[in-house]
Formats: C-alpha cells, structure tokens, sequence
C-alpha cells in the first residue's frame, strides 16, 4: 500500500489536523459521544470510502478497523480509485506518514491514545477500547448475518451505557 504524503493535503485541514491532535486526552478515559448504525448498506466497502471521504471533508481523522489483512487491501485499493477523478488521502497505522494522513487503516487498535477522533469500525465485532474514540460508525450489510452481527454489537454498546444513532440506507 502507498502512503500519501502531507503536503497535497490543503493548508486548511493542516491546521484541524493539528490541532485535533493536539487536544490531550487521559489514558484510559471515555471520549466517546456518538455511535451510528448506517444498515442495510448495498455496498459495504463502497460505503466506507463515501464515510471515509466524508470525515476527511470535514477536517477529521479517521481510523478504519478491518477484520483481516485481505479486506484491508481490498479497501486500500478500492480508497485509491473510488472516485473517477480524486482519491482518498491513507495508508495503513504503522507505515511513515501516519500521523499526517487522514484516513488510517489497520487490523487492530494500537493501545494507548486514540490516533484518530473517529472509528470506522468493519472489524465484525466490538473493538476492545473503542471507547478511547469521539466517535463511531458501523456498516451493517444487507445479508441476514451482517444485520444479525449488528444487532449483537448494538445490545453491546447498550449495555455499555451508549446510545446509538440508525441511519436506514435501504434503496441506496
């Protein structure tokens, strides 16, 4: 996977990507504020691009949790050539350029501090501290495991004491 390098990043989101890492937080407390469901997504990957794309242009960074290597580099490509006419700014957590690339993927959640305020959580499960994020997004499928796997996760997050936001995507 290639990494992209800072400078094509525009001079305005140098400055919320700064300063949105720059914001301390304590180790091990609760950031998060919000948790949304998008469900019955057609396109799973396809969809993770537009929320990737999404975040990014609002000034934002965002951490992709895959389950395995082979969805990350389906998702590294499809990032690279979703758009006809732009792409999507990533590369994976360990590589060089992290820390100034908008959109991280990784197989895992490093410990410690979050490295990005949002989650996309495509890990089918719930993430071992998740909490440490402002915010996350889940991808739930059309297909009847996917829908079932969500609803495990959301009665997860419920029990947590999080409330959740549900965005039907039927149709699109």
């Amino acid at each position: 996977s290639s990494c992209w390098i800072a400078p094509i990043l525009p001079q305005a989101m140098w400055c919320a990507v700064a300063v949105r890492a720059a914001i301390p937080r304590k180790p091990g407390t609760t950031t998060m504020q919000q948790i949304d469901f998008y469900h019955h997504v057609r396109d799973p990957l396809g969809f993770a691009c537009k929320l990737a794309s999404t975040v990014m242009g609002k000034g934002q960074r965002l951490l992709v949790l895959l389950p395995d290597s082979a969805s990350l580099a389906r998702l590294d490509a499809l990032l690279w050539t979703w758009q006809p006419t732009s792409f999507i700014p990533h590369c994976t957590l360990d590589q060089p350029h992290a820390a100034e690339t908008p959109v991280l993927l990784s197989t895992q959640l490093p410990a410690g501090m979050a490295p990005a305020p949002v989650l996309l959580n495509l890990s089918l499960g719930v993430p071992e501290g998740y909490t440490r994020f402002e915010r996350l997004l889940e991808i739930v499928g059309e297909e009847p495991s996917s829908l079932a796997r969500a609803r495990q996760v959301a009665r997860a997050y419920k029990a947590a004491g999080l409330a959740a936001v549900y965005h039907d995507m039927t149709g699109r």
